[in-house]
């Protein structure tokens, strides 16, 4: 059963890339905590976290679900999963942590990397439970990771950006980010925050098809590098404020869309440099994402792991400490009609 939902998730993905538009940005939804949510389940109260589709908002496509709604299908419901655990406030599934926790108690680690961390910069008790999780529960890889992060936020003034990303999800208006159009005309149609999980979570669609060869080099690394790094503290603000309603420690999902990816795109220098200036901006958010889906993937993209996919995917899971991809190859997916 299970296999059939993941199969339909990526059948609807591929469905809804198939034009690769530059989709509008979505914003959260209002959501209730775990605790709430029984109590109100108990009450007969009708209030639900938000619908079993996930919709693109002006498009002809629907995302029937989401690799939260499949892979975390009892988030929808009032029960406790099995084995999930109350860690600093936050309820934390079991396949959220990851290997060697033995004996160790989580909330005092979580307690210690908080105080040090806060020593360097003040944070929240939600960044250092990202922290310990993310950095396999070693106290002294989460600080020197935060040192790392402070250094990297302080360079580039990521204040000033979180504020303004902060007023964008708050705002009523379209949400943009800097230098989109040119990201989307010289590089990749990249559609951020495209559809929501049943959980309410952001989904963001990357279409590699679309990488452009030939107009890459015409686009600045550093204007990509603020396009990217505006793009990631929404996500950042998003999934923070819905970890604090909702009382989970929560992500986002990636899907990259591998349809119409060629030699040239696998063997272009220029696209490694420009993909890498995309990518790496996700190492300095920790246990950020909760799941990325490669569809639509070829046994040339099985060959051409050693390019710039593969340096993005390892800056990413390297410094975040993600533990699980999923790469689904074009044959497991029904045909698709042309762009």
């Amino acid at each position: 059963q299970s296999a059939l939902h993941l199969h339909r998730l990526l059948l609807a993905a591929s469905d809804a890339s198939a034009s690769a538009v530059l989709a509008p940005v979505l914003r959260p939804r209002n959501v209730l905590s775990p605790r709430r949510s029984s109590e109100e389940s108990v009450t007969g109260s009708s209030t639900t976290t938000c619908s079993t589709r996930c919709s693109h908002s002006t498009g002809e496509h629907s995302f029937e679900a989401s690799a939260e709604a499949v892979l975390h299908h009892d988030l929808e419901t009032p029960e406790t999963p099995e084995g999930s655990m109350w860690v600093a406030g936050f309820l934390l599934r079991p396949d959220q942590l990851p290997p060697g926790l033995g004996d160790r108690d989580l909330d005092a680690l979580v307690e210690e990397v908080h105080k040090d961390c806060c020593a360097i910069m003040p944070t929240s008790k939600q960044q250092a439970l990202r922290l310990v999780l993310g950095m396999g529960y070693s106290p002294s890889a989460a600080i020197a990771k935060w040192q790392e992060i402070v250094d990297w936020r302080q360079a580039h003034n990521m204040d000033l950006v979180r504020q303004e990303q902060s007023e964008a999800i708050a705002a009523d208006g379209p949400v943009s980010f800097p230098h989109r159009d040119e990201v989307h005309e010289k590089l990749i149609c990249t559609s951020p925050c495209a559809f929501l999980s049943t959980t309410g979570c952001p989904i963001s669609v990357w279409h590699a098809g679309t990488l452009n060869v030939e107009n890459a080099s015409d686009l600045a690394n550093e204007k990509i590098s603020q396009w990217s790094r505006a793009v990631y503290e929404y996500k950042d603000v998003w999934i923070s404020q819905h970890s604090e309603k909702s009382k989970r420690l929560v992500g986002y999902v990636q899907v990259y869309d591998m349809s119409g990816m060629n030699w040239r795109h696998y063997s272009s220098r220029e696209i490694a440099e420009k993909l890498k200036a995309a990518l790496q901006t996700g190492g300095f958010y920790v246990e950020a994402v909760s799941h990325m889906f490669v569809i639509n993937s070829s046994t040339l993209f099985a060959a051409s792991w050693g390019g710039a996919w593969r340096d993005g995917w390892e800056i990413w899971k390297g410094s975040t400490g993600a533990r699980a991809i999923v790469c689904l190859h074009e044959e497991f997916l029904a045909p698709r009609s042309s762009c």
